[in-house]
């Protein structure tokens, strides 16, 4: 640490200000003169002169100690301007920065020429010009109160006392000397390699990690900056203050740069072995008890103090890099002058990216910067090419960033903390320590309220599974151990739904721990799709009130957190891996970008929870609504477990709120069996029925005690069915049949109108989704009808491939899973030979007769019903 203040003392006129100026301390300089002049104007003196006034020499020096103490708690550069005749009032003055960890220049200006001084003195504005006598008296009290030995021997303090203005020139370069560091600019170029070492804020294990570069010691071929922030809100501080004094401490090969947490060390330093008077911080609470219980002491505290510096500006061959705790946003004209406190916390407010600022302002130079402290929007290490950010919030299970400088340029490391403190234990600890608790937590999920682990699953439901002839289990391909666990196409088809069949659904297991890493809803149904959803018995079934929920019209995506591999896992149609999970990640980090994504991985991992989103993108998978721009919508938070337990709707809004995304919409609360009644005809029956002003698929229906239903808006319903007719067309016309549309004879307008227009386009225009063509057909009809085939025919072919490829793996994937029954088979085989197209694409492929002799087929294309 360098906290740096002078005092120029001396007796009036002998150019004590003036000095302070040509030293270029103005902005950091105080004096009673200053204040003199803002509490009141010149006052007349009995010899005809205006001169500052001294009738409010009480409240001045009240001024003076107020302003001394806020710039001492600072720890800004300070400059005193005095004349300070009393040596005992000088040390009771010292007194106060010592305390601090200050180091004190004394320039005395009391043995300056006195006939130089006395001609500068008349020579001064009048306002400005001090009587002889008065010069006199100073000059006398200062002969009789010399300052005293304890100052004057002081190791912390060095005195100057120019006589002329040769010396008064050299003491103004010992003053700048004295302002710098000579730890603080370096060069580095002999080392083969330059390591800067993230905030540590007391966390051991990534130190110790594989992947860290501090695993097996210091090499002395490399030099090591440490950002600073080595303890404090980490569970091992104890761990890492051991390691620090043990391994690191005293290496030549070793900067520290001393982040607002090394505050706590140097005041535990000052207190000795007791409390600093901070009995609700956290280090008084939770670090200084780790640190003590492994040996560390306040020596030690005052060892790694008196080793830290504010900054370090080093060069490495062509390159200058900046290395400072918060960063700042280009590279400061004097860093000599800038106080502790905005060293250890930057300039600007913390959410400034300042990485951008000094990338924009040194573009094109050699000038880089390495910082930890601030990274709000959750960063990655470099992104400005210029500035290098390693901080990650590795306390709170994010990174310990390490970013290496060599012949390659700068090369970042992230290492996952493994040992971190986790969301609820955070705001625990705020509440301990009385602090308003930090915006990045989520609110507390109701089973982690409760205290309870992350619940096991229990061998029974996993052999029951395993077994189970309507379930299927997937292996995932990036996550070892982790399968997806549904119910089979069969168990849709036949409605076979018991216990089992309705959990799984999205759900994701890992088989080695036996817990769940992610999970959905478990199956609901349609309004009259089963006996509990039928009208007639409906109210018998649910709970009031019922709440009528935005059905959004995408697909789903479903996150968690899988311990075993630290990750966090997005998933969509049964597997973890491919097109739609792809689409998911993909949406929702640009919906919420990095920070988010990291502080949903925190909150799946620390909360044990699992949150569903529909994931809406209308270019890559269009549905029946018409979207303008990918999105996602928060659906649920389920708990990671066997037993389905999901957070209320309040918290649900909440946590989309600190995510930064949409929360599914609440469309009504509906109180009783006739307000439901109305509400469900409304939105099946009635063609005008919309949600502000457009439409929508419909409402998932949820009661007071998790019962769930969904309706399917009057729009939608008709809309999908025209998809369907569609389809139903372009298989005609790929056949030359012509389309039997008799199913859809009840459509009434403009349905049939829509039908009759489709039936007259091409092949190729009827590949398109249901939404461009509903489009044409409101608008301008023509941009189908005139559409060349042969650029359409083209786009057909190209999604014709595509198709062809997915349903080929798909028949591959049937045909290497041994747990199908023949049943299972024989639906698929029958399913495939309705379509034209995947008829053919099985018939030809080299698994076809495997597949038949499975399902005891002589010849499928014979048997009943295909």
């Amino acid at each position: 640490m360098s906290r740096k203040v002078i005092f120029v003392r001396g007796p009036q006129g002998a150019g004590k200000t003036t000095m302070v100026r040509r030293a270029g301390l103005e902005g950091f300089h105080i004096s009673m003169d200053k204040i003199r002049d803002i509490l009141a104007g010149d006052m007349l003196n009995p010899n005809g002169q205006f001169i500052p006034s001294h009738e409010n020499e009480a409240l001045a020096f009240q001024i003076l100690d107020e302003s001394l103490n806020r710039r001492i708690a600072r720890g800004e550069v300070i400059c005193v301007d005095g004349t300070l005749a009393d040596g005992a009032q000088l040390y009771d003055r010292w007194k106060k920065f010592d305390a601090a960890g200050y180091k004190g220049l004394v320039v005395d200006l009391y043995g300056f020429d006195e006939a130089l001084r006395n001609e500068r003195n008349t020579a001064r504005q009048e306002r400005h010009r001090v009587p002889a006598e008065s010069i006199r008296k100073m000059q006398e009290m200062a002969g009789k109160s010399p300052i005293p030995p304890i100052m004057r021997d002081n190791p912390k303090i060095t005195m100057i006392n120019p006589t002329s203005d040769e010396d008064v020139t050299a003491s103004i370069r010992k003053m700048q000397d004295f302002l710098r560091d000579p730890r603080c600019t370096r060069d580095l170029s002999a080392y083969e390699r330059v390591i800067h070492i993230g905030d540590i804020q007391g966390c051991y294990a990534p130190l110790i990690d594989p992947a860290s570069p501090l695993k097996d010691g210091l090499d002395p071929k490399a030099f090591y900056v440490f950002m600073g922030d080595l303890f404090d809100r980490g569970i091992q501080n104890g761990e890492v203050g051991r390691w620090f004094m043990d391994e690191i401490y005293g290496q030549p090969n070793v900067a520290l740069i001393a982040g607002n947490h090394e505050d706590y060390v140097e005041m535990q330093a000052r207190a000795g072995d007791d409390d600093i008077d901070m009995p609700n911080s956290e280090w008084v609470r939770f670090s200084w008890p780790q640190l003590k219980a492994v040996g560390i002491t306040s020596q030690d505290c005052g060892r790694i103090s008196e080793m830290s510096q504010d900054y370090l500006a080093y060069r490495w061959g062509d390159q200058k890099v900046l290395c400072t705790h918060a960063g700042f946003a280009r590279w400061p004209s004097n860093m000599n002058l800038i106080s502790t406190h905005q060293m250890r916390r930057g300039n600007g407010r913390y959410s400034i990216d300042v990485d951008a600022a000094w990338s924009n302002t040194h573009a094109g130079s050699d000038r880089y910067q390495v910082h930890g402290h601030r990274n709000s929007a959750m960063k990655p290490t470099i992104t400005s090419p210029l500035s290098i950010n390693l901080e990650a919030q590795v306390e709170f299970g994010g990174h310990l960033r390490i970013a290496t400088l060599d012949e390659k340029g700068f090369t970042p490391t992230d290492i996952r903390s493994t040992v971190h403190r986790r969301m609820q234990d955070d705001i625990a600890v705020n509440r301990a320590v009385k602090r308003t608790a930090a915006s990045r937590h989520a609110p507390l999920m109701p089973w982690v309220e409760r205290d309870e682990e992350l619940p096991k699953i229990s061998q029974e439901m996993l052999d029951k599974m395993r077994d189970h002839t309507m379930i299927n289990l997937r292996d995932s391909d990036s996550l070892s151990g982790v399968y997806s666990v549904n119910f089979t196409h069969k168990a849709f088809n036949d409605a076979a739904w018991d216990d089992y069949t309705t959990v799984a659904r999205g759900l994701y297991i890992d088989g080695e721990a036996r817990t769940v890493v992610a999970r959905s809803y478990e199956k609901f149904f349609n309004l009259n799709e089963r006996p509990e959803t039928q009208e007639s018995s409906l109210a018998k079934s649910v709970n009031f009130p019922v709440h009528a929920y935005e059905k959004a019209n995408g697909f789903l995506g479903i996150t968690g957190y899988s311990e075993r591999h630290g990750k966090l896992v997005i998933a969509s149609k049964s597997v973890t891996d491919g097109t739609f999970p792809g689409i998911a990640r993909d949406v929702i980090e640009g919906a919420i970008g990095p920070d988010g994504m990291e502080r949903m991985l925190r909150f799946n991992r620390d909360q044990q929870a699992s949150l569903v989103f529909e994931i809406e993108d209308p270019d890559r998978d269009p549905h029946i609504i018409k979207l303008d721009k990918p999105r996602i919508v928060l659906l649920g938070c389920v708990r990671r477990s066997e037993t389905f337990e999901q957070a209320p709707y309040e918290d649900l809004q909440a946590v989309a709120k600190w995510l930064g995304c949409e929360v599914k919409q609440r469309i009504a609360v509906l109180p009783n069996e006739k307000a439901l009644a109305s509400f469900n005809h409304r939105v099946e029956r009635d063609p005008k029925w919309q949600w502000k002003g457009a439409p929508i698929e419909g409402c998932v229906m949820e009661d007071s005690k998790g019962f769930f239903y969904k309706l399917k808006s009057h729009y939608y319903r008709n809309w999908k069915r025209m998809r369907s007719a569609v389809n139903h067309i372009r298989k005609a016309k790929l056949t030359d049949r012509e389309p039997g549309m008799g199913r859809y004879a009840d459509m009434g307008a403009p349905f049939d109108e829509f039908l009759d227009w489709a039936k007259t386009l091409p092949v190729a225009a009827l590949e398109h989704d249901i939404v461009a063509l509903r489009t044409a057909f409101e608008g301008d009809r023509k941009v189908m009808e005139n559409m060349k085939d042969t650029r359409m025919e083209e786009q057909a072919e190209a999604r014709a491939a595509g198709q062809a490829k997915h349903f080929s793996g798909l028949i591959d994937q049937i045909a290497s899973n041994e747990k199908i029954t023949p049943q299972g088979i024989e639906g698929f085989i029958a399913s495939a030979m309705g379509d034209p197209l995947k008829a053919e694409i099985l018939k030809g492929h080299n698994r076809y007769e495997e597949l038949k002799a499975r399902a005891e087929l002589e010849d499928a294309e014979s048997e009943p019903g295909f």
